[in-house]
This record gives structure tokens, sequence and C-alpha cells, in this order.
């Protein structure tokens, strides 16, 4: 289909006989905040294409470009794999327990070149054990290893968000300006991506320059703190029954308003080095 992302977003809701405010209210956003976006006023950031995919499993491909099919596959090929690899795990290590379940869906998630990182640092472990190596040690020589402060560190990959968040008067924030990172330690259960911070509005817990764990969510829970979109406009804030919040006392409170979209919530800060 031909047209704008707007004019996609209208008939992929009107496929689904939803009016804009059972469509937007789905997401968390005004029934207004979405006729702008159908209306071609204000684009949807990557972001909100997110949202809008998972709610309604519909292609964001699609919706950016017009290419490919509406609607995702009804067989999700990762999530087949997760189940056929966790339904093993429960067969032949009924004590995994919930880490065998973490771990068959990481190794679900691999792709061949992943496959081929994991057969080197295979190769490297039993290069060092002396009943396979005759006692011989080697260094570990992956590039999926690294040393800090002389340990060796696993690295897990997550996308970052390198234009920053703002902890001041909003940054805006796309699909440009993400890129693959190696984290030097296993983010949080359930983090979706990584945002930098910019601005000071959210010292001392979220300085500027940090990087923070963010899982997609719809809305957040009173106090905590979230990523917000205002028109675009991407903010880190804590929710309050006010409105949103800075912690540095210097800035004003924003108040709710129309088009202000919950879009993640903050898991926490990456840190900067391993102890």
């Amino acid at each position: 289909m031909n047209g704008t992302i707007g004019e996609r977003l209208k008939a992929f809701r009107k496929s689904l006989g939803l009016t804009q405010a059972d469509f937007a209210a789905r997401i968390s956003m005004t029934g207004s905040g979405l006729a702008n976006y159908e209306l071609g006023r204000t684009a949807p950031s990557g972001l909100v294409l997110d949202l809008i995919s998972r709610e309604f499993h519909v292609s964001k491909t699609w919706l950016q470009t017009g290419n490919g099919d509406m609607y995702l596959s009804d067989v999700d090929p990762v999530r087949d794999k997760e189940d056929q690899l966790s339904r093993i795990c429960r067969d032949i290590m009924p004590n995994a327990g919930d880490f065998g379940r973490r771990l068959v869906k990481a190794l679900a998630r691999l792709s061949v070149s992943d496959w081929e990182v994991l057969q080197r640092v295979a190769a490297d472990i039993a290069a060092n054990d002396p009943e396979t190596a005759g006692g011989t040690e080697a260094e570990p020589a992956t590039e999926q290893v690294r040393r800090a402060q002389g340990k060796v560190v696993p690295l897990f990959r997550t996308t970052l968000y390198n234009e920053g968040v703002s902890a001041g008067t909003g940054n805006y924030v796309d699909d440009a300006s993400a890129e693959s990172i190696d984290l030097m330690q296993e983010p949080p259960r359930g983090t979706d991506y990584v945002l930098r911070v910019s601005g000071d509005s959210m010292i001392p817990d979220y300085p500027p320059g940090c990087l923070v764990y963010v899982k997609i969510a719809s809305r957040v829970e009173y106090s905590q703190v979230g990523i917000f979109s205002i028109y675009g406009e991407m903010f880190i804030k804590r929710y309050t029954r006010r409105g949103l919040e800075s912690l540095n006392p210097d800035y004003d409170l924003i108040p709710f308003q129309q088009g202000m979209i919950c879009q993640g919530l903050v898991l926490g800060v990456v840190p900067e080095s391993i102890d």
C-alpha cells in the first residue's frame, strides 16, 4: 500500500474496526494524538511504532514503508524455537529451573554468526581444560569476551538509541540513532533497549550521558521512572499523580497533556565498569 504512514495507520485501524479513541487507549495515548498521526500533522516515532506493532501484531516495516505484509506472521520463528527448546529442556534437564529456561531462550535468539562465536568460545574452554589439553593454558581469543580489571567478561548485545532521551526540555529520538551495543553486564530481565540520557533534570540518579535500561511499556506506576514522548519529543521523568516530575528541583513539573505517551519503564542505569 502506498501513501503516508498516517494513511497506513488509519487503514490498519479501520481494518480492526476500532475508533480512534479505542485504538489510542490500547497504547495509552489520546484519540486526538492518534488523529494527528493519521492526518500527518505529526509523525510517530520509532518507539511509538514499536508499541503499535507489539499491541496489534502489525508489521512495523509495513507501517513505515508500505512494503511487505500488513500483519506479522502468525508463527513467530524465534518464539517457536524458544517453545521447542523449552520443552526439550524440561524433558532432559528437569532440575534446570528458571536459569535453564532463560538459557534456552537466549540460545534461540542466536544468529549464525553468534553460533560461530559460541563455537570459538567452546574451543577456547576446551583448550584451557587440563583433561582435554594436557594441562596447557591458552588465552581466550574471541570477540565476545574481553578483559576488564583482570577478569574475562561476557558481552550482552542490545539496541542503543544513542541520541539521548532528554532529562531536560525534550529531545527527538528516531530509528536513525539506533545501533547495537555490547554490555559488560547482563541487562535486567525485560530490557528491550538502552537509551542515553541528556540534560541534568534527573540528577543525581540519572546524570547526563549515562545509559539506562528500558522495557517497552505503555504505562508505568506512580513513582516509577519512565520514558515519555510529547509530540515526538522524548523525556525521562518520574510519573506522579500531578504529572511528570524531575528529580532536580530546578526543573518544573510537566503537567499531563494531550499527545503525552508512555513508551517505556526505566529499569536502571547501565554500569560504567565491572567491579
